[in-house]
């Protein structure tokens, strides 16, 4: 029970300086946390996995801390070519600040691949299909949905339209199996919000 308490102690102190740099991050953490857990239980994926995906959830971003604000807060289109590599650095930074804690290594290891996508198009690294461990595939779903419903990086769109999004892009971007599980949630749950956010 100490060592459970030490450990959220510690979870919380990074979060709390997530959000002291980027609170509109830290609130997308806890919500993107919340729906892998929900899309992991649908999964039937076990402790201790779904912890470190929820712990993945919670820091995935937590390498941005290595990226000066001036290049995370411009527009994606406005970057030059070095400008958007050294942003797609973020999940090794992320990863190097995490893997050297035990308690956090398995979420280090789902929180680098958050941004992979199956076709292998995503960064840091260009993982493709089973490539990817499980609990970065989850992770990349609940975190593009979320990014989608709540306005993130683009326009916000409905609970539904971000459900078709990703139908769509499954296969080429993410795990079908793991879209699937979103959607069994949201259909369990019409609106998705209380099951999925």
């Amino acid at each position: 029970r100490d060592l459970e308490v030490h450990i959220n102690a510690g979870l919380e102190a990074m979060l709390a300086i997530l959000r002291a740099r980027d609170p509109e991050s830290y609130e997308h953490a806890r919500r993107v946390a919340n729906i892998a857990v929900n899309i992991g239980a649908t999964l039937k994926i076990a402790e201790p996995r779904l912890s470190d995906i929820e712990r993945a959830a919670l820091l995935h971003n937590l390498g941005r801390l290595a990226i000066p604000d001036a290049l995370l807060m411009r527009d994606r289109a406005t970057l030059s070519d070095d400008e958007r590599d050294l942003v797609r650095t973020y999940p090794l930074h992320g990863q190097a600040l995490l893997k050297n804690v035990p308690f956090l290594a398995g979420a280090s290891e789902i929180a680098v691949a958050a941004h992979e996508r199956y076709d292998g198009s995503g960064f840091p690294r260009g993982l493709a299909g089973e490539a990817i461990a499980l609990g970065a595939r989850v992770l990349t779903v609940a975190n593009v949905f979320d990014e989608l419903v709540s306005g993130l990086n683009l326009p916000s769109v409905s609970e539904e339209r971000a459900l078709e999004i990703l139908s769509v892009e499954r296969i080429a971007q993410f795990d079908p199996v793991v879209v699937g599980a979103l959607i069994m949630l949201a259909q369990r749950s019409p609106g998705a919000g209380s099951a999925c956010r």
